[in-house]
Formats: C-alpha cells, sequence, structure tokens
C-alpha cells in the first residue's frame, strides 16, 4: 500500500513537520517507506507486552536508518505508554524503567530526534487535573525514574516530557531539574480545557515536539480538519516566529483518512501565507 497523491510537505515549513508509523494498516518500516517522500519525521510508536513487541531488531533498525539518510528523514521514539514510572519500585517502577530503556538502546543507532515520555497519573482513570493524591511521593518516584532513564546516556532536552490529562506544573519541576525536553501536545491541551497560549508563553523555549491532533465528539487524534483553527495558528505562528532551535511537528494521527486531511489542511496554509506575501508586496 502506498500513499500516492498526497501532496508533500517535506521541508516547506520553518519546522520539521511529521506524523505516526501507523497511517496504513502495515509494520512500521512499510509505513516509513510510504511517508518518507512526504514528511520531514516520522514519530515510532513502540510496545513491547507479553502477547507482541513491535521493537524493532538490529536489522530492521538499519533498514530504518538507510531510509531516513535517503530521505533527510529524522525519527521521533514515543516510549511505550501506561508505564508505572510514577509508582514504587515494588509496584513496577524500575520494570517500567526497564521496558523505556530497551527501547532507548533499540534505537539508539537511529539517533531520535526526541524521545516522548508519558508520565502517567498514579490513578489513570481519575479525571481530576492533578496526577497524584500525595504529591510529594508521586515527584520523588517520577524523579528517580526520570534519572534512571539519563544513564542510558540521552541528552536531557531529548528527553521529552508529553502533556497529559492533569496540570502540566506538577511534573515541571522535575522537567527544570533534569533540564528536560517538553511534548506540547496541543489536542490534550484543549480536550482537557488547559490553556494553550499560557503553555505557549510558559514551555516553548523547552519544547522540541509539537503533537497536534483534532477532537470531534470528545476523541482525539482525529485530522486537523477537526482542531480549531485558532489554536492550529497559534501553534504554528509561534514555531515559525521562535526558530533558536530545530523543532518536530507532528500531526499524530493514525489512519490514512486522517492524515490525508491533515496533510490537507497544512498545504491550505501554505497558500494562505502566499497569498499574504502577495498582499503584502
Amino acid at each position: 500500500m502506498t500513499l500516492e497523491g498526497i501532496p508533500s510537505v517535506k521541508g516547506r515549513y520553518p519546522f520539521r513537520v511529521g506524523t505516526t508509523s501507523y497511517i496504513i494498516p502495515a509494520d512500521i518500516r512499510p509505513n516509513v517507506e510510504a511517508l518518507a517522500p512526504l514528511v520531514d519525521d516520522v514519530e515510532l510508536l513502540l510496545f513491547e507486552i507479553p502477547e507482541m513487541s513491535n521493537v524493532p531488531s538490529p536489522a530492521s533498525v538499519q533498514q530504518l536508518r538507510k531510509l531516513a539518510e535517503a530521505n533527510t528523514l529524522t525519527f521521533t521514539v514515543h516510549l511505550p505508554l501506561d508505564l508505572p514510572l510514577c509508582r514504587s519500585d515494588s509496584n513496577g517502577r524500575l520494570q517500567a524503567v526497564d521496558a523505556c530503556r530497551r527501547m532507548i538502546e533499540a534505537t539508539a543507532a537511529l539517533a531520535p530526534f526526541a524521545y516522548l515520555l508519558h508520565v502517567d497519573a498514579h490513578d489513570p482513570n481519575s479525571r481530576e487535573p492533578i496526577p497524584a493524591t500525595d504529591i510529594p511521593a508521586w515527584t520523588d518516584n517520577v524523579s528517580r525514574s526520570v534519572s534512571d532513564l539519563l544513564q542510558t546516556g540521552v541528552p536531557a532536552r531529548h528527553l521529552c516530557v508529553e502533556t497529559l490529562a492533569y496540570r502540566f506544573e506538577y511534573v515541571a519541576p522535575v522537567v527544570e531539574t533534569f533540564d528536560l525536553g517538553v511534548c506540547l501536545d496541543i489536542g490534550h491541551l484543549l480536550l482537557y480545557g488547559f490553556d494553550l497560549q499560557a503553555h505557549l508563553d510558559t514551555y516553548l523555549a523547552r519544547t522540541r515536539v509539537v503533537h497536534a491532533h483534532g477532537i470531534h465528539g470528545g476523541k482525539d487524534h482525529r485530522g486537523l480538519d477537526q482542531l480549531d483553527p485558532a489554536a492550529l495558528d497559534a501553534v504554528v505562528d509561534a514555531l515559525s516566529r521562535s526558530r533558536d532551535s530545530e523543532r518536530v511537528f507532528t500531526m499524530e494521527v493514525f489512519s490514512q483518512e486522517n492524515f490525508e486531511a491533515s496533510i490537507g489542511v497544512m498545504h491550505e496554509r501554505l497558500a494562505r501565507g502566499s497569498e499574504q506575501d502577495l498582499y503584502d508586496l
């Protein structure tokens, strides 16, 4: 399966535009092969459970590396979801760290642009905007996990903590203590009712990766055609103005339909920008 006929956004923006490794119904490598001519970055979503694992073998990593070199492509690596990095050692923290460490080591040859880290709440079913009832204990466990992960040699700013369902200010002290990067997930911020502009103002300097996806019917990870245009404009404008460091803007969707819709939105913005340039002349 290919993505023929979809226009490319590679090199069209003053930041890297990417998407996920699950756009066509196939494994990671066929997705990267199809996406390489179209985007600047591919987010590799990795998991490892008793039933199966999609962690690439050393041979697959070398194939991905060759594809990247031939297509001026970078990779971001999304570390596994729902790992108890915030719990005590006896409740799975060390096993969670080991799982992340295996992913980091398996993909090191790709020189990933960033590793994306979910620091989940102690109670993932809670809808409260706080990550735990015992914040000091939660913070201590998260700090220990981060310290362990940095022992792999990953540059601190390349380990990017993602904005989730709780207020980011709770994990911000850990981010600052270890000088970590940030992954601003715009869809999450909007879905959970957080102030997008305030997060851009506060965390853009630390942000290495932005996730963007639409929301419909209370569900996220839809195409950018279902993202508030004002929110998208605010993010793209902020990234375009802030060129102090290279960043990745990931269209975090998981189907060809949503990918095509997202690419279409990004091309519409390019066309509007060209029209504005002519008007300014």
